[in-house]
């Protein structure tokens, strides 16, 4: 629904996502089309309202959105 939205793919929301959270996103890309949906995806802004359910969903899902060492990209987190 939030792609459907910004007229975007879930892969260009979760790029959003990991750069609404400060972080730069490592993207494999294999094909000019890779290249041209990473770069529309740098349009795409996502608001508070967005991002929690993103982060809801996640966790409903048992997504793990970061790593042990890393510190956590949730929104709610210190």
């Amino acid at each position: 629904q939030i792609a459907g939205r910004h007229s975007a793919s879930a892969a260009q929301v979760m790029i959003a996502w990991t750069i609404s959270k400060g972080a730069i996103p490592i993207i494999g890309v294999t094909s000019p089309r890779h290249v041209r949906e990473a770069c529309e995806a740098l349009q795409i802004i996502l608001n508070d309202e967005e991002i929690r359910i993103l982060e809801e969903t996640a966790e409903k899902e048992d997504i793990k959105t970061g790593r042990i060492w890393e510190k956590s990209l949730r929104q709610d987190a210190p």
